[in-house]
């Protein structure tokens, strides 16, 4: 019971920090993590990350549970982080971006996105859309995905990205394909999508063109057929990719499936 009170009391304030103040109150109350400008035409906005404690192991630099975006002398803080119940950075600006120090891309319709990473450990960060009006540098919408994502990139009309789902277990073992044994186990399967004023969605055409496994494929034809595409939903079916290898020739061949499953053999193996 003591240990219980303990924890209570140490959470207390930071809860009671949130409910009890303004977001300027707050914000002068917090620490520097990371801030960005965000410039459009002649309009200028300002995202920070701030922490709670005034110092942070060299593993969390520039990670914080506070994140606020600022206008002239207008402090607010986005709805995504009034709970602190995780951490969150900004992705490295890259070309096309429209942020310093951070990523930032236009959206057709008046719109433009940021994008921040949200700490999913022991998994890689997890990719979070929040977008803004472009007229009057307000935010909108707070788009929470459970994707892995290292960087955009600037497609007209919004942004493109190659995502990947989390892994808990690796399956590995040993699996006979035209009489002759192979060591197989299961990969990641990354998938580029695309975003716009229409939501997001799998971009076909780029997963091929950047696929690891590409060189298994004569055509892009041959590798949706075999990853199972559906036009209509617009997702791949067989999203489960087993990889295997047989030694000590050489020779490699890659199996698209709906699921996990102990292998017989009997799948439809694409070599190389």
């Amino acid at each position: 019971m003591y240990i219980i009170l303990l924890i209570a009391q140490l959470l207390m304030p930071a809860f009671a920090l949130v409910a009890d103040s303004t977001s300027q109150d707050l914000y002068e109350k917090t620490w520097p993590r990371a801030n960005s400008f965000c410039t459009l035409k002649d309009k200028r906005i300002e995202i920070l990350i701030r922490g709670g404690n005034k110092f942070t192991e060299i593993k969390e630099k520039g990670y914080g549970e506070y994140v606020f975006w600022k206008i002239d002398e207008k402090i607010e803080l986005f709805a995504f982080s009034r709970t602190q119940a995780s951490l969150y950075r900004f992705y490295k600006s890259s070309d096309g971006s429209i942020c310093a120090k951070s990523q930032g891309f236009f959206i057709e319709g008046n719109k433009f996105a940021f994008l921040f990473a949200e700490e999913s450990r022991p998994h890689g960060d997890k990719l979070i859309i929040q977008l803004f009006d472009f007229k009057t540098m307000k935010p909108l919408e707070t788009i929470d995905t459970n994707l892995l994502v290292e960087k955009a990139y600037p497609r007209p009309g919004g942004f493109i990205f190659k995502a990947m789902e989390e892994r808990y277990e690796m399956d590995m073992g040993y699996v006979q394909i035209e009489k002759e044994k192979y060591t197989y186990q299961d990969r990641v399967f990354p998938k580029w999508m695309k975003f716009s004023s229409k939501g997001m969605e799998i971009d076909p055409g780029d997963t091929f063109k950047k696929l690891p496994w590409r060189k298994y494929f004569k055509t892009e034809a041959d590798f949706t057929k075999a990853a199972g595409w559906d036009s209509a939903k617009k997702l791949f079916v067989n999203k489960t990719v087993y990889y295997a290898v047989k030694r000590p020739a050489i020779k490699r061949c890659i199996s698209f499936l709906p699921a996990k499953k102990k292998l017989d053999g009997s799948e439809t193996w694409y070599c190389h």
